[in-house]
């Protein structure tokens, strides 16, 4: 099966029907170009699946942000609401009735933030941080209310009955701790690979500030510590980079630069 055939399979399969080969042909060249260039600097022809939607984030978002063409904005908003509720779901463990509802307030704030993305390719990771966004805020408010009382105490949840990610990693295996995107996934295991075994948590601090783009503030509510502490274990942690992964500095730092972008608006 050649590049196009997959393209075509894949976007079949996520239900993506903003671009294709029977639509604009221009628009279906450049975005197999673009996929084609996002595998050939990954260097690993297995990442079909990732470069589709990093190819497909400027397509959703300039089709989103047209306002002259309702049917296929309206698409668009379809399209981003699918791919929210999912991860709603399988990354954060809502519940499919409250996904539902979430998934129209975050659509909501997209919609009164466009204006602030500049980087069309950046959309969907800045869509990501909205949905983080809003996850996290939701449990800071739910400890809060368990600080005064006004909630049971134990594990902080989406809704009740529902358990929460353990926050703050002490096991080796944390693929099974915490729900990662693809190219997360990758990036974690590489760096699991050349970090010392016993470092868990300073391979947390990396894929929490790199992978998932969160804040200190936001690491600190979530695992509950102080960020001073964070700041202690992520020095440890570029220690430990610099004498043990060199292969790998390059990317998180390109990834820790995109993070920080996109707290800056997209």
């Amino acid at each position: 099966m050649d590049i196009e055939q997959q393209l075509i399979a894949e976007l079949q399969n996520k239900d993506w029907r903003l671009v294709g080969p029977n639509q604009d042909p221009l628009a279906w060249r450049s975005f197999v170009q673009a996929v084609a260039d996002c595998i050939a600097r990954s260097g690993n022809t297995d990442r079909l699946r990732y470069c589709v939607t990093v190819a497909y984030s400027p397509v959703l978002f300039e089709a989103a942000y047209d306002k002259s063409n309702y049917r296929r904005r309206e698409r668009a908003f379809t399209e981003l609401f699918e791919w929210i509720h999912v991860r709603l779901i399988s990354h954060y463990r809502v519940p499919a009735n409250s996904a539902r509802e979430w998934a129209n307030e975050i659509l909501i704030v997209i919609n009164n933030q466009l204006e602030r993305v500049d980087r069309p390719q950046g959309f969907l990771p800045y869509v990501i941080r909205i949905v983080q966004n809003k996850v996290y805020e939701y449990r800071r408010q739910q400890r809060q209310l368990q600080r005064e009382g006004l909630l049971p105490g134990g594990e902080v949840s989406v809704e009740e009955g529902e358990k929460s990610i353990e926050s703050f990693p002490d096991e080796t295996n944390i693929f099974k701790r915490v729900e990662w995107e693809e190219d997360e996934a990758e990036l974690l295991r590489n760096i699991c690979e050349c970090m010392p075994k016993r470092a868990v948590r300073q391979i947390a601090i990396i894929c929490a500030l790199v992978c998932k783009g969160m804040t200190y503030h936001e690491i600190a509510q979530e695992w509950e510590t102080t960020e001073g502490a964070l700041y202690t274990l992520w020095h440890r942690a570029k220690h430990n980079l610099l004498t043990h992964c060199r292969g790998l500095i390059k990317e998180i730092l390109e990834r820790h630069r995109r993070s920080t972008l996109l707290e800056d608006g997209g």
